[in-house]
């Protein structure tokens, strides 16, 4: 199901992961380009774009917003694109862009390489970029390599793409770029829906406290979800058999912008600490303190997924890739 747990929240929990995003795009594009002496071994010049799958747009797509080189040229070569883990569904995508783009650039080589998330994708880039062969398209995860021209800016192509800046999330697009602003450019990173961060619910546990399930066309409020969560929960004195509630991170109260900095996204005074949020806070926490939910601490020896997966958790924050987990636990 998906809902929030966040006051006044109006859509479902729907979190996009730009740094997931920027791995492929609707377009295979130099994200990471080969300032330092060269890139992989695509044949593919830097300053030229590769076609997006299923051909090339026209220069003169309306909407472009941006200048740029009059025609794309198919890429050649082998095209290195380095990525998160993001489970089986997102890979499974990722695959079909292979596909498209080997298809519409004959004589391309789409090749992945997985890379486990924080430092170790951190560093090899850096050692990639610092030894003049990093990936062609990649996650960015430092605004400083955007600042040292080490990345491609990608809104000179958008006319080439039919696309404008104004055709993506702006929250999500402003993380590629120098400043945050995605409104001018340049624009380093374009991205596409793979994830998403939801709320799933144990059936048996609902079933066991005999509560109705949550409903999947609405938001709901903090406090109905704080009554699911102590409705749900079973203490037990030996903590390996205590049955929580519901998981309640501190990143949760943040995850709808308007509600931390205000419908125009850029007003926190007056919102972020509004009664409204501080209520929020002091419901949230108080079914941690109560027990009904695990504390920090607690998740330090069972991480959020697998207390799920074991049916120690009744409702959980997950994303897509940790949905064969619960399948194989029979969740």
């Amino acid at each position: 199901m998906t809902s929030n747990i966040v006051d006044g929240m109006e859509e479902a929990l729907v979190k996009s992961n730009i740094r997931r995003s920027l791995v492929v795009g609707p377009v295979m594009a130099l994200v990471v380009s080969g300032c330092l002496g060269g890139s992989s071994n695509s044949t593919q010049p830097p300053g030229n774009p590769t076609a997006p799958p299923g051909g090339t747009a026209p220069a003169s797509a309306p909407g472009s917003g941006a200048g740029g080189p009059s025609s794309a040229e198919p890429a050649t070569g082998t095209i290195n694109v380095w990525f998160f883990p993001q489970g089986e569904a997102a890979e499974a995508a990722l695959r079909v862009y292979e596909t498209q783009f080997e298809a519409a650039n004959p004589g391309s080589d789409v090749a992945y390489r997985e890379v486990p998330e924080g430092d170790p994708y951190f560093q090899g880039i850096n050692t990639a970029l610092q030894g003049g062969a990093p990936p062609d398209v990649a996650v960015i995860e430092d605004r400083g390599w955007m600042q040292a021209g080490l990345v491609e800016d990608l809104s000179q192509y958008f006319g080439q793409w039919g696309v404008t800046a104004e055709d993506f999330n702006p929250g999500g697009l402003a993380r590629g770029t120098e400043d945050g602003d995605p409104s001018t450019p340049p624009i380093y990173g374009v991205g596409d829906f793979l994830g998403g961060n939801v709320l799933v619910y144990n059936k048996a546990l609902f079933d066991a406290a005999e509560l109705e399930y949550p409903g999947t066309d609405a938001s709901m409020h903090i406090s109905e979800y704080v009554d699911l969560c102590n409705g749900l929960a079973q203490p037990n004195a030996d903590p390996a058999q205590t049955i929580y509630g519901c998981a309640m991170p501190e990143w949760g109260f943040g995850i709808q912008g308007k509600d931390v900095f205000g419908p125009d996204g850029r007003t926190p005074m007056g919102n972020i600490d509004s009664e409204e949020m501080i209520a929020a806070w002091d419901m949230g926490t108080q079914v941690i303190r109560d027990g009904n939910a695990p504390s920090p601490d607690s998740l330090e020896q069972a991480s959020e997924s697998d207390l799920f997966a074991q049916g120690r958790l009744g409702i959980t924050w997950t994303d897509f890739t940790e949905i064969p987990k619960y399948q194989d636990n029979d969740i």
